[in-house]
């Protein structure tokens, strides 16, 4: 099963389809484009690059769309976390900061 929801504002993190402006890859050649689950749907085949069977359709802000496996994208956080105190944070399972939003 899935860590993402309909709804959820997402990242593509993983660079397995490159940058583009279908596949803008955070931080890549299309800059930092935030995108939102529009569908997940689970099919009997698989992806290539892993075990996950489902497929998470994202609108991106920049107009295009495409679908992924939940390891190529990550949670786009808005706001104050409230373990840290900081703007726009992921945290590993234990608690620390891994990540931060630009």
């Amino acid at each position: 099963m899935t860590k993402f929801k309909i709804g959820d504002l997402v990242k593509y993190t993983s660079g397995q389809f490159g940058s583009s402006p279908h596949n803008p890859l955070w931080g890549g050649t299309e800059g930092n484009v935030k995108g939102t689950i529009e569908e997940i749907v689970c099919d009997f085949s698989k992806w290539a690059h892993t075990d996950d069977k489902e497929y998470i359709y994202v609108q991106w802000d920049n107009g295009h769309s495409n679908s992924y496996a939940s390891c190529d994208l990550a949670l786009y956080l808005e706001g104050i976390c409230p373990k840290c105190g900081e703007d726009y944070v992921i945290h590993n399972d234990d608690g620390t900061c891994a990540e931060k939003n630009p």
